[in-house]
């Protein structure tokens, strides 16, 4: 994926690229003809509907983050990706039932910042709730600072600040570098910073 922002027919083309398909089999796959796909990518058709853009995303299997950025840059919008987070590989969904936690903590967190920029606070709310104690669970302090720093963004609660700050603490006295230790302690764990 490039860095910087990324029109709607850029983010295609590179998902496409990405997913190793050509026009004619994103066409087939999203019940489109192959030069709607190239039309989108060039930017000839600048708002596709909303239905549309959900059968691409179908079509490239792309992750609920990346299907929610394809629509911001639908509308209009150039989504910064040097500002979006790590999107993990595999679904929270299939994260749960592999008992993969962690990448289920990642991907709470990564949905919880895609909604927060869709202004759904609530809802960012509501995933970084159930994140936090999978993070606690995982037994990865940085895991968990990310996610606390995510939820404290939201509510101030004291007990969740001190347990994130022995938790960076932990993090910062294993560091075997000074300056690694200061860029620890100066970082922005959260990713609504």
């Amino acid at each position: 994926m490039s860095r910087g922002p990324a029109s709607f027919g850029q983010l295609l083309r590179e998902h496409r690229i990405a997913a190793a398909l050509a026009q004619e089999e994103l066409a087939e796959r999203a019940a489109l003809s192959r030069r709607a796909i190239s039309d989108l990518e060039r930017g000839a058709h600048k708002a596709p509907y909303p239905a549309t853009v959900r059968r691409l995303a179908e079509a490239l299997a792309l992750t609920e983050s990346q299907t929610t950025a394809l629509l911001i840059a639908a509308r209009g919008s150039t989504v910064d990706q040097s500002s979006t987070p790590p999107v993990p590989r595999v679904s929270i969904e299939e994260s749960q039932k592999r008992g993969r936690v962690k990448y289920e903590v990642l991907g709470l967190g990564t949905r919880a910042a895609a909604l927060h920029g869709l202004g759904r606070t609530r809802a960012a709310i509501r995933e970084l709730q159930v994140a936090v104690p999978l993070a606690r669970r995982v037994g990865d302090p940085a895991q968990f600072v990310r996610a606390a720093s995510g939820l404290l963004a939201f509510d101030g609660e004291e007990s969740l600040a001190a347990e994130a700050e022995a938790a960076r603490s932990r993090i910062t006295t294993n560091l075997p570098d000074t300056g690694m230790r200061e860029g620890v302690l100066a970082g922005n764990w959260s990713v609504f910073g």
